[in-house]
């Protein structure tokens, strides 16, 4: 069997080795080896042991294949990452300037193994509210709902827009869609600023799909995020929800993304590395051929000139998905806000 390489980036938050380093990959290896795989190789003059991310396979060195050395093992117990996902980390250092090795911490999902443990719950049932609850009938689409659904499975290359007012039923077009792509042999990511900002969204897409969703949120324990990544990776969920993290989600056959208020400033992480959940969602829709929806009533100026200038395609609803039900009735405070000045209490 000829001799394999592999290009590897070393976990070590440091800018200087911030770039793929050339290991020899053992006979005994070659069938277990792939894109994403964590491995533990010797690394420096010391030869201490680091754990590195493979980030592609070659036949043959860049350099002296003497001075090479080889990985030692395949680290047990970890979830390797699907190359699109790999592709996304490459994509966010270039595009967000952080290194390479930050990007894929943030991409890859969590890696330590666990313990079955029998009283765990659901992750949809904990949300509060949401366990015990019984599904309700979902109506059909009005003209509009139907005019935007029917429009955004006809666009194959741009992101969607999907403009409506409050109580429009957006939600109504999500599960249509969604129903429509796993009716392809496809599945679906939906992101969503934080369940708490999206409560009846996150209930009436999990009571609709229950049994093949998996639902992301800040009271999973690291345990129950992992059992759900590993469901998504397998291929046992079709719809995965949750904040921007969950656009890393290795879920093959990805054919949706759609990101709820998508106005929302969560979907910007002020943390290294820092990046647009947006953005990184479109270019990983673009890798996999998957659609885009970007819905909200209230757009974000970026995402709404887009569409203006025919980088994504709009669809508006205008109307209330309930016939004859009005907006919200808003009423101004200017007279209290005054009064509070002049009470000299606003210091």
């Amino acid at each position: 069997m000829a001799q394999g390489y592999a290009r590897i980036i070393i976990d070590i938050s440091a800018e200087n080795v911030d770039r793929p380093f050339t290991y020899a990959v053992p006979p005994e290896l070659h069938d277990c080896i792939r894109p994403g795989s964590r491995v533990e190789v010797p690394f420096g003059s010391s030869d201490a042991l680091k754990t590195g991310y493979v980030l592609e396979l070659c036949d043959r060195p860049d350099f002296d294949a003497s001075r090479i050395k080889s990985i030692r093992r395949v680290l047990p117990d970890a979830i390797d990452a699907r190359e699109e996902v790999l592709r996304l980390a490459i994509y966010m250092a270039d595009r967000y300037g952080s290194t390479l090795n930050a990007a894929l911490k943030a991409a890859l999902p969590v890696k330590r193994s666990i313990r079955k443990n029998s009283r765990r719950k659901d992750p949809v049932s904990v949300i509060d509210g949401l366990e015990g609850a019984e599904l309700s009938s979902i109506p059909d689409m009005n003209r509009e709902q139907r005019e935007a659904f029917e429009g955004i499975l006809s666009e194959s290359g741009r992101p969607c827009l999907l403009y409506g007012i409050t109580g429009s039923g957006k939600t109504l077009v999500y599960i249509r869609l969604i129903e429509e792509i796993i009716g392809r042999g496809g599945r679906a990511i939906v992101l969503i600023p934080e369940i708490s900002l999206t409560y009846q969204t996150v209930r009436q897409l999990s009571l609709y799909f229950s049994g093949r969703i998996s639902v992301l949120h800040s009271r999973l324990s690291e345990g129950e995020r992992y059992e759900q990544y590993l469901r998504a990776e397998k291929g046992e969920v079709d719809v995965v929800i949750g904040p921007r993290s969950a656009v890393f989600t290795p879920l093959p056959g990805l054919g949706l993304i759609i990101i709820d208020e998508e106005h929302e400033r969560a979907y910007h992480s002020d943390t290294s590395p820092r990046y647009d959940a947006r953005e990184v969602a479109i270019y990983r829709a673009e890798q996999c051929g998957a659609r885009v929806v970007l819905g909200s009533a209230t757009p974000s100026l970026e995402s709404y000139t887009a569409a203006l200038q025919g980088r994504y395609a709009l669809f508006r609803l205008r109307e209330g998905a309930v016939p004859g039900a009005g907006l919200p009735r808003v009423s101004s405070s200017s007279r209290a806000t005054g009064a509070y000045f002049r009470s000299g209490s606003g210091h």
